[in-house]
């Protein structure tokens, strides 16, 4: 009996039922005030959360943008959105959406900060994600790429799925010649065997 391949949105489908969309733990506690504290003050401000998977971090989003701001998540996985809807149905500065990076229509020019957690790369087109990020953000906008594994481990756990084994984390130089050329400008790069933080201005 041949077993169908899977696809991207049947996988994370497969990891929300089992799994939780990979739920944060006590030891990520310290991770989420790492990352809170170098996002800096975001009250007030229009989030875009682009793979949102299952809304824990868009939860702590919404809490930092505050009932002032705002926050836009979307997810390709019908069912990582399912349990990220859940999750944030009390918030009212958040909103999910059942949609994926490469085919979601979002206001030009009126947003302060993409957070990409836990998705780079797993996009279909990384140069599309880059274009359409860049015309999402206002100018002085940032886009921000956080991992909770460096990229050997990124790598080491996309390997062990047929779906995801071509999805590595770009090198360096790669990247950071598709930002510049979509008008960004680096500000932070943190990649070390235990996290990837990058932030770029656009």
């Amino acid at each position: 009996m041949v077993i169908p391949a899977m696809t991207k949105e049947e996988l994370f489908d497969h990891i929300a039922r089992e799994h939780d969309g990979f739920a944060f733990t006590t030891e990520d506690t310290p991770r989420v005030i790492t990352l809170n504290a170098r996002l800096g003050d975001i009250s007030g401000l229009r989030v875009i959360e682009p793979g949102c998977g299952s809304g824990h971090l868009t939860t702590y989003l919404a809490d930092w943008v505050g009932l002032t701001g705002q926050v836009v998540a979307f997810d390709s996985s019908a069912g990582m959105v399912e349990k990220a809807r859940n999750r944030t149905n009390r918030l009212a500065q958040a909103a999910v959406h059942w949609a994926a990076l490469e085919t979601i229509e979002l206001p030009d020019a009126l947003f302060d900060r993409v957070v990409c957690f836990r998705v780079w790369p797993h996009f279909e087109d990384e140069n599309l994600a880059l274009a359409k990020i860049a015309r999402w953000l206002r100018p002085g906008g940032r886009l921000v790429i956080v991992h909770w594994d460096g990229r050997e481990k990124l790598a080491a756990v996309h390997a062990s799925h047929h779906t995801v084994a071509t999805d590595i984390f770009p090198p360096r130089p790669a990247l950071e010649t598709a930002l510049a050329r979509h008008g960004f400008v680096l500000c932070n790069w943190i990649d070390t065997a235990a996290e990837i933080f990058i932030e770029a201005s656009h």
